[in-house]
């Protein structure tokens, strides 16, 4: 799909190569669109006019000539070409580019069909048109004043939920379907009663089926960030579950250690194989879209389109797969094969922050939840997330302020709402001993400190502090909190140690570390202080 850049550079060669006396006659090319009579054809006024669209200069005027209206009676006309279509909704699209043409956009009405319905109608039928209709309805959504009279249209609930969810479910264009999650997510911020029914009526499964599908990161992006609005309702958080939808979070914030991939490698070659991780992926994607079309009711005589497409039940988790002979081992334990489409990326791509921020939003939320907690523990989010705050913080510098004044920690909004929300998680998992030692040991604590000392927001500060304090409760962090200069106030007299078990698990992943020989000379050390004791109390006797 071209970006706007591109259909800007595409319709301005076919303005200067036109010939035609009435180009920049709105009014008239307006006129030719419509009735396709005139001096030019309707295509040909069409291209003309949305080259105008797409300026700055003619907007107004296309506004303030019935334009709108035009397109969407070309939109909902059965007599006018897909062609006709595409370039009704890419006018429509390009007058959209300015927020305060988006409310007369969406007011746009003919022959009794709104605009919302006529491009609603492109979600279904189009073909040339879709990019231009999904992108519309996002840009009308995300301007508030637009986006009120959109909900009003739609009787203030998602009156076309059943149309998103066949959807997301069925189209592979990643950018409509980007457009599509990004519309929902305008329609649901600050709408707690939207989510509500959104939640009930499988949204949430329909988006963890995005993440699965997709590789494009921006739509796993939009995904992920729709997902996170969802997470309000507490009702989301079992369907998330039941959907598999935990595991796909954790992995889509990035991979575990490599340690723990050399581990799984050579414990499980066979089940690691990539045609058989592609496989188990493909089929988890297939089960959820065949749930989706079994959960439809069955159509009734002359039912309208949202009738036909059912409002969907909730998806359960897929299992391991029939056509795969099944393994030893539930490949879903594995933290090595990648439940999501998303290739694992290094964390500081584009898109790559973006979705780590929202996927740590949607576990933030869920970790307040003890047994949610400890199976993301399982799945070792605790060192994904420190690899994402150290991206989160990359580019954030602490810059001195005026003499006498304390530095501050320069982050950008973007910046400062992952960190709030990774070092929010982290405070919850650090609860646990082994996550305070994986934190600790990845090099938390490096970035925690300015956190703490320097952040000017409360509540990021506030969690950096808790994280701190929690990792500084386990004595086998000691000489690593030191080197990062822990402040003194942290430190703890007398700290808590790891068992037996977690070091055996830690060991597997710092494999170089002495976590291991310490706790046996530990032990050693424990059992003749012990057996001291008791020839003293023998000798006594």
């Amino acid at each position: 799909m071209a970006t706007l850049a591109e259909e800007n550079a595409k319709h301005s060669v076919v303005y200067e190569d036109s010939t035609s006396e009435i180009k920049d006659d709105v009014v008239q090319l307006i006129g030719c669109f419509k009735t396709n009579t005139g001096p030019l054809n309707r295509q040909s006024a069409a291209f003309l006019l949305w080259h105008h669209a797409l300026g700055q200069g003619r907007v107004a005027d296309l506004v303030s000539n019935n334009a709108v209206n035009v397109c969407v009676s070309i939109l909902e006309s059965s007599e006018t070409t897909p062609v006709d279509k595409s370039c009704a909704a890419g006018i429509l699209s390009g007058i959209c580019l300015a927020e305060e043409n988006r409310e007369a956009v969406v007011r746009g009405k003919a022959a009794g069909v709104t605009a919302s319905a006529a491009l609603h109608a492109q979600l279904v039928d189009g073909d040339g048109s879709l990019l231009y209709a999904t992108r519309t309805l996002r840009m009308v959504a995300e301007c508030s004043a637009s986006r009120a009279v959109l909900l009003k249209q739609m009787e203030q609930k998602l009156q076309y939920l059943d149309l998103y969810l066949d959807f997301l479910y069925k189209r592979k264009d990643s950018v409509c379907v980007a457009h599509v999650c990004g519309l929902l997510a305008a329609l649901l911020t600050g709408r707690p009663d939207i989510v509500d029914s959104a939640v009930e009526g499988g949204l949430v499964e329909a988006l963890l089926h995005v993440m699965r599908k997709h590789k494009s990161p921006q739509t796993v992006c939009e995904a992920v960030s729709c997902l996170y609005k969802l997470v309000e309702d507490r009702s989301s958080w079992r369907r998330i579950i039941n959907a598999d939808g935990l595991r796909l979070l954790v992995d889509v914030l990035g991979p575990p250690p490599a340690s723990v991939i050399d581990h799984e490698t050579r414990q499980h070659r066979a089940l690691l194989d990539p045609k058989y991780a592609a496989d188990l992926r493909k089929e988890a994607i297939q089960a959820a879209e065949d749930a989706h079309e079994t959960s439809k009711p069955s159509t009734p005589a002359n039912g309208s389109h949202s009738a036909k497409l059912g409002r969907g039940k909730p998806v359960q988790g897929p299992s391991t797969p029939s056509k795969t002979k099944k393994p030893d081992v539930d490949p879903r334990t594995l933290l090595s094969i990648n439940s999501c489409g998303l290739k694992w990326h290094h964390p500081n791509e584009d898109f790559a922050l973006a979705i780590g921020s929202a996927a740590a939003g949607c576990l933030y939320e869920m970790a307040t939840n003890e047994v949610y907690m400890h199976d993301m523990s399982r799945r070792l989010v605790a060192s994904r997330l420190v690899v994402l705050l150290k991206a989160a913080m990359s580019s954030g510098d602490t810059v001195k302020k005026a003499k006498g004044k304390k530095k501050g920690l320069s982050l950008t909004p973007e910046q400062s709402e992952a960190a709030k929300r990774i070092v929010g998680c982290l405070k919850f998992l650090t609860m646990v001993n082994a996550n305070r030692y994986r934190v600790a040991q990845i090099g938390a604590a490096s970035l925690l400190i300015p956190l703490y000392e320097e952040c000017m927001d409360t509540l990021l500060r506030r969690n950096a502090q808790t994280v701190l304090a929690n990792i500084a409760m386990l004595a086998e962090n000691g000489q690593v909190l030191l080197d990062s200069k822990l402040p003194e106030e942290f430190l703890v007299p007398v700290p808590m140690r790891l068992s037996k078990d977690e070091v055996n698990q830690l060991t597997i992943e710092f494999p170089t570390s002495t976590l291991r020989e310490s706790f046996n000379q530990l032990a050693k050390e424990r059992s003749e202080a012990a057996l001291a004791q008791v020839e003293q109390l023998v000798k006594k006797l």
